[in-house]
């Protein structure tokens, strides 16, 4: 290229652009050799890793070979997590077991629903914010569950549960508290179309109920503004007033104002006179039927429950004696 020039037979700028494309193309020679050294290194690498994804993929077998899953109680498979070939690490969930044995049923209960259960513990102090002390309540009163599906008529579709455990606290916003209740056996006495199993899913209805508790028990249309009329043994008109406890259904439970044996006015009477004479007439078939439902007799004989059990969110009682009264 310099004897060209010397004999000027091409420009100094064409010697110029020559010499930068020389310089250019060493650059890229280095470059080249660079990655080549790169590679190399690269490649033992890579080859590394190669060599400890076999170990691990070798291990993994072993481990797959002697891995072996085993349920401690029989269990329906539920939702599955896995594929068939996929790589799942430890500790991760495969599938959803859901045991055959017994079913759980978390119960939401009003808060305000609980002083009827209550009623067994007399005058014992309990905090609701306690979920321990309502533990230690329940078991006291031999709380006991009754559940049943939501939609299926009849008393075919209902199984006995058993109180596991309370909510840890109370629902600010429904002023409810969780009651787990477990119902063994869930699959056995099937009746398609009429009983079926209790599956994870279903709508279910539980009623709690205690031992019977001796009570005053009135029926509704005797309480008049918080007082019922007595007749007296003279068969005169007393007005007393009576305080309320609990009312459920057609039912009124007092705690004072009248005693057992005294005859209550179940009908109006007018004029309400302090003192009035009267002609009562004793209701002596009102009276039975008003034990059994303050006693939850019908109800016992369908669920085949023994007799000293009262179904009806605990409120129990014995029955009292009740007259109808006419004024003279």
């Amino acid at each position: 290229m310099l004897s060209i020039w010397e004999k000027r037979l091409i420009s100094r700028s064409a010697v110029d652009a020559e010499e930068q494309k020389i310089l250019q193309l060493r650059q890229q020679v280095e470059d080249l050799q660079g990655k080549l050294a790169s590679f190399s290194s690269r490649k033992s690498a890579t080859q590394a890793q190669i060599k400890q994804s076999k170990t691990q993929l070798a291990q993994s077998k072993d481990t797959l070979w002697r891995t072996e899953i085993r349920l401690p109680f029989d269990a329906r498979i539920g939702k599955v997590s896995v594929e068939k070939g996929e790589y799942t690490a430890v500790g991760s969930v495969l599938f959803e077991a859901l045991g055959t044995q017994a079913v759980e049923i978390n119960a939401q209960l009003p808060v305000r629903q609980f002083y009827p259960l209550l009623m067994g513990l007399g005058k014992h102090s309990l905090n609701l914010q306690n979920p321990e002390d309502l533990q230690s309540a329940f078991s006291k009163i031999q709380l006991e569950a009754n559940v049943s599906l939501v939609g299926y008529k009849g008393n075919i579709a209902r199984w006995r549960g058993e109180l596991l455990r309370i909510g840890e606290s109370i629902d600010p916003d429904r002023d409810t508290i969780d009651l787990v209740v477990a119902v063994n056996n869930p699959y056995e006495d099937v009746i398609p179309g009429k009983r079926p199993p209790l599956l994870q899913g279903m709508y279910a209805a539980v009623e709690f109920f205690t031992p019977p508790h001796e009570m005053l028990i009135l029926p509704r249309k005797a309480i008049h503004q918080g007082r019922v009329y007595v007749a007296k043994a003279n068969n005169r008109l007393e007005i007393r007033p009576v305080n309320i406890l609990h009312k459920q259904g057609q039912l009124v439970i007092v705690d004072n104002g009248i005693k057992e044996g005294e005859k209550i006015i179940i009908t109006d009477v007018i004029p309400v006179i302090e003192g009035l004479p009267l002609k009562p007439v004793l209701a002596d078939e009102y009276e039975k039927q008003l034990a059994k439902d303050a006693i939850g007799e019908e109800y016992m004989k369908l669920n085949d429950i023994n007799e000293n059990k009262v179904i009806g969110s605990g409120s129990l009682t014995s029955p009292h004696y009740l007259t109808e009264g006419d004024a003279e």
